[in-house]
């Protein structure tokens, strides 16, 4: 959650969030290299390999993550996948 902008908190509720780093089955992931969206902020792609409990098979699950400058060198999630 420290990692966290305010926006990226107010987007997602506290039940999706859990949900998010608690119940997502992702087995792997794979971050490409990211570009600059403008200054300060950068997007890189994500791909995630999402397992099924029901079935036992695995999905891929392509999304982003956005990450911008708060200020001071620090850096903080914008976006989750």
């Amino acid at each position: 959650m420290a990692l966290l902008t305010e926006r990226a908190k107010e987007n997602m509720s506290r039940d999706d969030l859990d949900n998010f780093f608690l119940n997502e089955s992702a087995v792997a992931y794979e971050i490409e290299h990211g570009k600059a969206v403008k200054r300060g902020r950068w997007e890189f792609p994500v791909l995630l390999i999402v397992a099924n409990a029901r079935d036992h098979r695995s999905r891929k699950r392509f999304s982003s993550i956005v990450i911008v400058n708060t200020g001071h060198n620090e850096w903080a999630v914008d976006k989750l996948p």
